[in-house]
């Protein structure tokens, strides 16, 4: 249809030209196009072309259907930016579109003569000459308001071209008039050929264009080439229609191809001649242009097959559309501005489990989290002014009452909203999840390095308390007679027995300390220790056991868990200010992977939870709670050590702990221990009765002498036979020599290449009855494994006292009798 419209203009066009070679006025032939502009018009149009002179005014109009009394304000027309469409178009070289005249406040000159002729809209484009110069405008009109499509605009351009062709045309043949020779020289100029013949049509004259086109020799009568130019499918068509001209004086129009002398190649033209005649009406002569029209088959065949292949185009883009709707697993929205839902596609019942026809007419404004509205309002508010959302986070309800983030891209347009919405909800628990677990990893690690340095700092305090301890416990023999010196030196004892109790805290928390775990029935453990809890926390707090059915065993050292449930009432009773419940509950529970606590393996736990109703704690206590030195007590009536040795002694033992409190809400502290499937041991005894002493002989093995002299004087003073060895090596070199030795004591950790474990395995290869007795004030893992004391080993702690010492190296001297009576 459109190129139809376009051969029509072009058709036009060349009935315009042949009229202007006959001799006919440029308004006769310009009204040709004017009427043919407003045949292809689809509404009520009229339209006119204003010339233009060399002054820049508008001189003379051409307007077939327009009124007469018009006319004039038309021609009054100004040239310049806001006078007239026809005087803007002319200033500004562009089309100008009045779409609504009523409403173009930029038309001040005739716009009321417009409205007072029934004109609503006015389009004007420029015609320009060869050269570029404005030769005039042309312009539409039209009885409603309208604005121009691209096509529509397209024929616009189309019909300025042909006038401005016509009008050139006519000024040619103006020219020519005027003079054969400025004919001559006008012909030769114009872009098409041009050609005369005689009255019987024999073609005797052809311009520059015409000769160079079909490679024809000047001055030789063209008629002569006439079958070796146009192709011979075209020749008998062209031939019958030039002499059924000839005979009746008619125009002459044909399209046919024509032969390129330089190339053998064939272009199509049309080829139009109108007969010259006398002012008896007698043929005097043809004239005749061939207009190369190849382009403009070619363009109409390309837009025909432009428009073909869009509504290719937009059947599949449609298709495609439509597809991405129905497959996306995104949500896709339609909303208006009042925030009625439209249309959803399916993936909004996929994520929010909401059927389409229940949400259309919904306000989406009902499904936001209450928290995300304001910020929702606020987006939408920049949508209204046209800001495009690219990245939006809201959470929108579930139908089964939780909620999913959406993840938001969204723009107006045409007074609606699209949007595009992503669930985003696992990947916002991932981040949470990975936030916890670095945060978690942080903690561990702080905690990690503190319980380095501590358990580094412990090792050397214990040597240290051991020198003062050994030598108090030497001179306490030595001044028992003197009672005033006596309290003195069991004074000090007192202190360093305070001072070594803070050292094995240390360790407890860096997970450094000794431990010898039994098979433990914790609910029997508990039970045992209410009396002791009672008495620590006095009679006006209440406490309550709850053991859960068939509880199962844990793997433990009960004195040290003895100890973290005293302290943890203890604690629980100052937050309570002495007054309230105490409840102590242990059950089975079995944990699963949990990506928020990376650190607890899943298995199988006895859980041990200690519950207070005190004052509770804020969430930047409870981050701290577990570090060393931490207390929220008055200076001076807590050392800040218990909960981290609590928190170390369950970490060396495979366990878990956390805690949950809220300020004025109480305190809830968890233990996990792992469960066991060993069966049930015997509860150790701790080591009793008399201070014996013995005559075997004892090899002593310690780096510090200090501590060694002690603690020989403190072996001899029992009546044992006491060797000594500074190292691992010298000591070794004594199990060599032969002498006999019942009983070896060494410092876990020894300087030198030879350890101190490695050297009591040579020594029990030589002496296979040899008993031995460790000591250290910090193992690290020499002869531990997992926090644990490997089978068969004996340790005693330092710093150690005088009776612990003699009676541990009796019991295994004991054994050595024993073994060998056997």
């Amino acid at each position: 249809m459109h190129a139809n419209k376009i051969i029509s203009l072009l058709d036009a066009e060349h009935a315009a030209g042949a009229s202007i070679a006959a001799g006919a006025t440029l308004a006769h032939a310009l009204a040709q196009i004017i009427q043919a502009v407003e045949a292809q018009s689809d509404d009520v149009v009229h339209a006119c072309i204003l010339s233009l002179d060399a002054a820049d005014r508008f001189t003379a109009l051409v307007a077939p259907s327009l009124a007469a009394d018009y006319a004039p304000a038309l021609l009054r027309s100004s040239i310049g930016p806001r006078t007239s469409p026809f005087g803007a178009a002319a200033f500004s070289g562009a089309p100008v579109f009045s779409s609504d005249i009523a409403q173009d406040q930029t038309w001040t000159d005739g716009r009321k003569d417009a409205l007072l002729h029934g004109l609503r809209a006015c389009w004007a484009a420029p015609v320009f000459g060869a050269k570029g110069h404005i030769l005039g405008v042309l312009g539409l009109m039209f009885a409603t308001p309208k604005h121009p499509t691209q096509v529509e605009t397209a024929l616009l351009n189309v019909a300025a071209r042909a006038c401005a062709h016509t009008i050139e045309r006519r000024q040619a043949a103006e020219a020519i008039a005027e003079s054969e020779a400025e004919f001559r020289a006008l012909a030769e100029a114009m872009p098409n050929q041009a050609w005369l013949a005689r009255q019987d049509g024999t073609v005797y004259w052809a311009n520059q264009r015409g000769y160079e086109y079909t490679g024809a020799v000047p001055g030789r009568h063209v008629a002569d080439d006439w079958r070796k130019i146009v192709h011979a499918d075209d020749l008998p068509g062209a031939v019958d229609a030039w002499r059924a001209a000839i005979a009746g004086g008619i125009v002459y129009e044909q399209e046919f191809r024509l032969r390129c002398g330089a190339d053998g190649s064939y272009r199509r033209f049309l080829v139009r001649a109108v007969p010259v005649r006398d002012r008896n009406g007698a043929v005097l002569r043809w004239v005749g242009i061939n207009t190369d029209i190849q382009e403009q088959k070619n363009a109409a065949e390309k837009l025909a097959y432009l428009n073909f292949s869009l509504e290719i185009e937009v059947a599949n883009r449609t298709a495609d559309r439509d597809r991405m709707w129905q497959l996306s697993t995104d949500i896709m929205l339609v909303a208006d501005f009042s925030g009625m839902i439209i249309a959803v596609n399916p993936a909004w019942s996929s994520i929010l489990a909401r059927k389409e026809g229940e949400s259309l007419g919904m306000d989406f404004l009902e499904l936001v989290h209450a928290d995300d509205r304001a910020d929702t309002l606020r987006e939408f508010g920049k949508l209204e002014e046209g800001v495009p959302t690219l990245r939006f986070e809201n959470r929108y309800l579930h139908c089964d009452g939780s909620y999913r983030w959406i993840s938001w891209t969204a723009a107006g347009s045409q007074e609606l909203i699209h949007a595009i919405g992503r669930d985003i909800t696992d990947e916002k628990e991932a981040r949470l999840a990975l936030a916890r677990s670095e945060q978690a990893l942080l903690q561990s690690q702080k905690l990690e390095s503190i319980g380095k340095l501590t358990g580094g700092v412990a090792h050397d305090f214990n040597n240290v308390l051991q020198i003062i301890s050994g030598n108090l416990q030497l001179l306490q023999l030595a001044v028992g007679d003197n009672a005033v010196a006596m309290r003195r030196v069991e004074t000090s004892i007192s202190a360093v027995e305070r001072g070594a109790k803070l050292s094995s805290q240390l360790l407890a928390f860096a997970r450094r300390q000794p431990l010898k775990p039994l098979v433990t029935d914790l609910g029997r453990l508990v039970r045992s220790t209410a009396e002791l809890f009672r008495r620590a926390i006095g009679d006006m707090i209440e406490t309550e056991i709850i053991v859960g059915a068939a509880l199962w065993h844990a793997l433990i050292d009960p004195n040290q868990l003895e100890n973290v449930l005293l302290n943890m009432a203890i604690n629980a009773r100052d937050a309570m200010q002495r007054q309230g419940k105490l409840t102590l509950e242990l059950g089975n529970v079995t944990l699963a992977a949990d990506a928020r606590q990376p650190e607890v393996l899943p298995g199988q736990y006895v859980r041990l939870a200690v519950t207070d109703t005190g004052h509770g704690m804020e969430q930047d206590i409870l981050d701290k709670i577990f570090e060393p030195f931490f207390s929220t007590k008055k200076e001076g009536e807590g050392t800040g050590l218990g909960l981290s040795m609590a928190y170390g002694f369950i970490k060396q033992s495979g366990g878990h702990i956390k805690v949950h409190s809220r300020a004025g809400q109480g305190s809830t502290f968890e233990i996990y221990l792992p469960r066991t499937l060993e069966p049930l041991a015997d509860m150790r005894v701790a080591l009793s009765g008399p201070v014996l002493g013995g005559s075997e002989t004892i090899l002593v093995v310690e780096d510090d002498v200090h501590v060694q002299t002690a603690v020989v004087d403190m072996l001899r003073g029992l009546g044992y036979t006491v060797l000594k060895a500074n190292t691992a090596m010298s000591a070794l070199t004594v199990v060599k020599s032969g002498v006999p030795i019942d009983l070896l004591f060494t410092d876990v950790v020894m300087p030198g290449e030879l350890r101190s474990p490695e050297m009591v395995r040579q020594a029990k290869l030589l002496l296979p009855q040899l008993q031995v007795l460790f000591t250290s004030g910090y193992t690290q893992n020499a002869i531990m494994h997992g926090g644990r004391l490997e089978p068969g080993v004996e340790l005693l702690s330092k710093p150690y006292r005088r009776e612990d010492l003699a009676r541990k190296v009796h019991e295994l001297l004991l054994r050595r009798h024993a073994g060998q009576q056997t």
